[in-house]
């Protein structure tokens, strides 16, 4: 990845072209100038466009000026009921909710710009917004829906032929696969960016795309491959003196070599980075931990541990928490290797903990084994506090010039004590083990049970999407209203139960929906159906956090679909504006179901 500021900029730049209308750059007027423009035009669009100018120029180093300035924009825009000034200044403002980390402000703000834009049918400013909200998505870890709007961004991106603009969203995608750890799709996106790269002849691009496709294979464990793909991106990098991407070369390469535990060669890149030169930026955690790996490879246990607790103090965000799960498996291996079992064992109940998602039988036995051994290293302390107790008591017995038969007597009685003490120490051995056989055919039962299982919605939730499709294709050979309203509407019922399914093989939890969640995606797939503008219909939910089985969920879907769509295609007839509410709670074990709406003059 390329060091935070070098996206943020490339960010700023993109909006600013995007607003193609503002003439007014960072290098040709000072914030001041800007200000004075502001205070003297008597033009509300020029005033408006200078005001989104100023903001993305301060929203990283002024965030709360530049929320400011873009809300005064907004207003404006507003009042004007100008939808091209409305989605350059809903942009703005998302951009500086987004860096104040205020998602749910953010995502509405996206919306209202993506409304903008639809209104005006504005396709390159309509894939700039998909493309941004899908990277806002990525950073806040909301990996499906910035998989679904960098698509949408594609989409457009292809159809405009918009080359340079594609390989952004081609490369932000093959990101959103490589946190899934899909790295298939990943490197196929990535392998798209070179294709149209090469035709660009733009060698800076190459050379950060096979960077990460080398990470992408680093990570899939195909060494060789990512070693390759490292050797293509590194001349390119030299050439155009991009040090932090030269550093992040360097740095994967090393990573590499770690994984084939050649922990010299990879040292000696190491030694070769600046230990502080990027210790700001996102992937400096992988520089600290990584040469802790390889210190601890050539068993130089004092840097290595130095070096991993310098990692276990970082502060991680939600995008790199594998960060952390990494450190507690290195410390985990360190404290076994330094005969530290305890420590050890909970080091990799953390690591455990945080991939808990992709849980595999490999961790099973590593924390049973880890386990074993602490208990071990317990029953060996035991046995020798007991032969000290024992030494004592023959010392106690010669001292005290006890007879040779009441020593041998006393020999006898410990001999038949360690004996039932090594009988019961094995018979539970064995009952143990039993119970770990078990435990494993349960475990591995369960799984394929849920693999089962979330195989059995995916299929339903395809055939569905199938006849949604059907219906679709049929919808536009049909000139009647009537049928092609109930063809829609059709549609709808069949998306509203092709959720259900979605949400069940998705989650973690096969036997229940989660309503809130359910009706969320439920009302925006009929606000999207009915092209609803969100400035039009405002949308109040009062839902309780309530999980319900699909025979329960299917026909409480059916109903607000019926009820949803009949408010939003009746409802709000001859209005500019309106409020669609919809309540469920759960009361004295009854279910509350309150759906309304109202105009507003």
């Amino acid at each position: 990845m390329l060091s935070n500021s070098t996206f943020f900029c490339k960010k700023i730049l993109l909006i600013i072209l995007i607003l193609f209308c503002v003439t007014i750059t960072t290098n040709a007027q000072t914030e001041n100038e800007l200000l004075n423009k502001i205070n003297t035009t008597k033009s509300d669009s020029v005033k408006c466009r200078t005001l989104n100018s100023l903001s993305l120029i301060l929203c990283k180093t002024k965030t709360d000026e530049a929320l400011l300035y873009a809300n005064q924009a907004i207003s404006i825009a507003e009042q004007k009921n100008n939808f091209t000034l409305k989605q350059e200044s809903y942009l703005s403002a998302a951009i500086c909710y987004d860096i104040k980390d205020d998602f749910i402000v953010c995502k509405n703000n996206f919306y209202k710009a993506i409304a903008a834009a639809k209104q005006l049918a504005n396709k390159t400013f309509l894939a700039g917004i998909y493309h941004e909200f899908g990277y806002t998505n990525l950073n806040k870890n909301k990996l499906d829906s910035s998989l679904h709007y960098l698509l949408l961004a594609i989409d457009i991106r292809k159809e405009l032929k918009d080359s340079s603009n594609l390989v952004e969203s081609y490369n932000k995608a093959a990101q959103v696969y490589r946190r899934m750890n899909n790295y298939e799709n990943a490197i196929e996106f990535y392998k798209r960016c070179i294709n149209i790269l090469g035709a660009l002849k733009d060698d800076y691009g190459l050379s950060v795309v096979y960077r990460n496709i080398g990470t992408a294979y680093r990570n899939e464990k195909k060494i060789d491959s990512a070693f390759l793909s490292f050797t293509k991106a590194y001349p390119l990098a030299i050439n155009f003196d991009d040090t932090y991407n030269v550093y992040l070369i360097k740095l994967n390469t090393a990573l590499c070599f770690n994984d084939k535990q050649e922990y010299q060669k990879a040292l000696e890149i190491f030694k070769s980075l600046n230990d502080s030169i990027y210790n700001e930026g996102s992937d400096f955690p992988l520089f600290i931990l990584g040469k802790g790996e390889a210190y601890l490879g050539i068993k130089n246990y004092s840097d290595a541990i130095n070096y991993l607790q310098q990692a276990a103090s970082l502060t991680y965000k939600p995008s790199k928490i594998e960060y952390a799960g990494i450190i507690n498996k290195l410390l985990s291996k360190y404290y076994e290797e330094t005969d530290n079992y305890k420590l050890a064992f909970a080091h990799f109940k953390k690591y455990k903990a945080l991939y808990d998602s992709q849980y595999v039988e490999s961790n099973t036995k590593n924390v049973d084994a880890l386990a074993a051994k602490y208990k071990t290293k317990e029953k060996e302390q035991e046995i020798a506090l007991l032969n000290k107790e024992s030494q004592l008591k023959d010392l106690q017995i010669k001292e005290k010039k006890r007879t040779i038969l009441l020593n041998t007597l006393g020999l006898i009685l410990v001999t038949i004590v360690a004996g039932g003490i090594l009988y019961l120490y094995r018979s539970k051995q064995k009952i143990n083990k039993q119970l770990e056989e078990k435990n494993n055919i349960i475990s591995v039962s369960l799984k394929e049970k849920e693999v089962l299982l979330k195989e059995i919605h995916h299929r339903v939730k395809n055939n569905l999407q199938v006849i949604s499709s059907l219906l679709n294709l049929q919808s536009k050979n049909i000139s009647d209203e009537k049928a092609l309203q109930a063809l829609n509407e059709g549609k709808n019922r069949v998306r509203s139960m092709a959720l259900i399914h979605q949400n069940l093989y998705r989650d973690d939890n096969l036997m229940g929906v989660d309503v809130q969640q359910y009706i969320e995606k439920l009302i925006e797939s009929l606000f999207t159906s009915y092209n609803i503008q969100i400035n039009k219909i405002a949308l109040q939910t009062n839902i309780d956090k309530i999980e319900l089985d699909v025979d329960t969920v299917i026909p409480l879907g059916l109903i607000l679909n019926e009820l949803i769509s009949n408010a939003l295609k009746y409802a709000f007839e001859n209005t500019e504006k309106g409020i669609l509410q919809i309540d469920l709670q759960l009361v004295n074990k009854k279910f509350n179901l309150f759906c309304k709406n109202c105009k507003l003059q």
